[in-house]
């Protein structure tokens, strides 16, 4: 098996050599060697980046976070696939307090929310739905969507998104939305 390497592909956070696992690590060594074409060369920050992740798989095909380490945004700790691995999904890890959620939006890929705990109500489309811990809810891609806590306290539910990055269209409120109790985007 050849250690190959495709043509250098741009991300959110900046150039994603593919590979993984030992030949990953075999690509690393390659470009710290200097045995890649120089058109195939990264940067020296995109050098120093792959250095980095070689050193943080260390040739094992598991990498371990904790959830206080990821990006914490509103009421969300933020797993974006493409900053730990290029992994093809996302994830919100959501502790919304009552009255918090998520306003009306949409993704160009599917999302999977799974409620842990506590009470939430959601509109997807044009259906509204109460939710407690154990409900999960398949919503497919392009479709109009939010929630928010109605309960008495904190409403965990992860929000899986099936694309390494995150990317919402926040949508303006709907009769549905409105009426559900969703919050409303940020002006």
């Amino acid at each position: 098996m050849s250690n190959s390497l495709s043509i250098p592909q741009p991300t959110r956070s900046g150039i994603l050599l593919s590979g993984r696992g030992s030949n990953f690590l075999a690509i690393a060594e390659s470009i710290r060697a200097g045995r890649l074409p120089q058109r195939l060369r990264p940067t020296k920050s995109e050098s120093r980046r792959l250095a980095v992740e070689s050193k943080m798989l260390g040739g094992s095909k598991m990498r371990a976070i904790r959830q206080q380490d990821l990006p914490l945004k509103g009421s969300s700790y933020q797993f974006a696939g493409v900053d730990h691995g290029d992994v093809g999904v996302s994830f919100y890890l959501v502790e919304a307090a009552p009255g918090r959620g998520a306003p009306l939006h949409r993704h160009n890929y599917d999302e999977v929310l799974i409620v842990q705990e506590g009470r939430g109500r959601v509109v997807v489309g044009n259906e509204t739905r109460d939710t407690v811990a154990g409900d999960i809810l398949v919503v497919k891609a392009g479709t109009p969507h939010g929630f928010v806590n109605v309960g008495a306290g904190v409403l965990k539910q992860i929000d899986i998104h099936v694309s390494g990055v995150f990317e919402q269209e926040n949508l303006e409120p709907t009769e549905v939305s409105i009426r559900a109790g969703l919050p409303t985007p940020h002006a």
